[in-house]
């Protein structure tokens, strides 16, 4: 099965903060994490709530339900996958990202668009703000997924559609789940 991240009041449940060798079935995963507890993860604001509201696999998700909450896993496993299922409620004033290595986001942002995920490069000087995808939000179960396994470039997607490639970036050490901007736009 697997991981699970779910975000409630913000109305989007993510799934979870699978980091992985790769796809489920070709890949042993070098870490995964069910959200049966809160081992490994670092609260930055907010409490981390574990929620059986919105469930992908195992028995909780992580559910963001506080204005500016979100939580980092620290993992210097460097050139593979991570893979990030994101519950989505299609709530009208939502954020909840997945963001690695400080810098490169994915998830819904309404402040950006209502009707499309969001990515961001904060590294990108010439445009770090968050930026609609081609992608449609809808109701339910969707993958966000940062890949290093080239080992020179993350190759980043939602729902298995290509949204941006980050060049020179040659691995991960951590990944932040959930809401970090103030202003109740995720409750």
């Amino acid at each position: 099965e697997k991981p699970t991240v779910s975000d409630g009041d913000a109305d989007v449940s993510g799934g979870d903060a699978d980091v992985s060798g790769g796809d489920a079935d070709e890949v042993e995963y070098l870490f995964y994490h069910g959200f049966e507890n809160t081992e490994g993860f670092s609260s930055v604001n907010g409490t981390m709530t574990l929620s059986d509201e919105q469930v992908y696999a195992g028995q909780y998700s992580y559910k963001v339900d506080e204005d500016q909450e979100y939580v980092v896993y620290r993992n210097n496993s460097g050139k593979n996958v991570i893979t990030v299922m994101l519950y989505d409620t299609m709530s009208e004033k939502a954020i909840a990202v997945g963001k690695v290595n400080g810098n490169w986001l994915l998830g819904v942002h309404t402040n950006t668009s209502a009707t499309h995920y969001a990515v961001r490069n904060r590294k990108d000087s010439t445009n770090s703000g968050f930026q609609p995808t081609t992608v449609p939000r809808s109701e339910g179960w969707h993958e966000l997924k940062w890949d290093f396994t080239s080992g020179t470039s993350c190759v980043m997607s939602i729902d298995g559609v290509q949204v941006y490639v980050v060049e020179d970036a040659p691995g991960y050490a951590s990944i932040a789940l959930g809401d970090e901007w103030t202003g109740g736009a995720s409750n």
